[in-house]
């Protein structure tokens, strides 16, 4: 499983459709200091869509920033920042591929018990009952246990952002049946979905 998460982020753009526009509110703008809220489409903590490495290390002080190639599945690897490696609160922020860019792509976070969330709640270990309660109605995702297992593909005109994508893991493998794995959608409220427990096992936020 360990490719299945990295990959999406690349193929990110597939997914995300912009169709809901951003609304400015108190909450998209940067704060003075790290708040660990996440803004699906404007800023993660402080970072947002221009964010630059030299930033990064200026607010959260050289040994809190780890520069490094980050996996992307397929042994690709892309620039990016671990921001408070080795902790739970650790983050990963995936650059733009255009040199002359120097922006975040994306921020990637797969570490649970972290401090990181949206102001709904939503975080890395989070249950599917409650993201679906948070989202408002069901929503559709792929099967497991291959490249795209458990990204949602679609919130189905729920209450959560297109910039917020999610990729669930189940808990309980004896109660994975075929007709749960691979290439097929699933819906949050299939009961057979709901008996392997999944959480959020990983969360990208873009940008654009």
């Amino acid at each position: 499983m360990r490719a299945a998460l990295p990959i999406f982020c690349i193929l990110i753009i597939l997914f995300s459709c912009k169709s809901d526009p951003k609304k400015a509110t108190d909450e998209t703008a940067a704060p003075l200091e790290n708040d660990f809220l996440i803004v699906p489409g404007e800023r993660v903590g402080i970072i947002t869509g221009e964010t630059t490495e030299e930033t990064v290390e200026d607010f959260f002080g050289q040994e809190n920033v780890k520069i490094t190639s980050l996996y992307m599945g397929e042994e690709a690897e892309r620039e990016g920042v671990v921001v408070f490696p080795g902790t739970e609160n650790e983050i990963e922020i995936v650059w733009e591929l255009a040199a002359n860019i120097g922006r975040p792509a994306f921020v990637r976070l797969n570490k649970e018990n972290s401090a990181w969330k949206t102001k709904q709640g939503v975080r890395v270990g989070m249950t599917l009952e409650a993201l679906e309660a948070i989202n408002g109605q069901p929503f559709t995702f792929y099967g497991f246990e291959w490249d795209f297992g458990g990204l949602v593909t679609d919130w189905n005109n729920g209450k959560l952002s297109p910039y917020l994508v999610v990729a669930l893991m189940p808990q309980d493998f004896d109660a994975l049946t075929p007709d749960l794995l691979g290439e097929v959608v699933l819906s949050s409220d299939d009961p057979k979905v709901r008996a392997v427990a999944p959480k959020i096992g990983s969360m990208v936020v873009t940008f654009y």
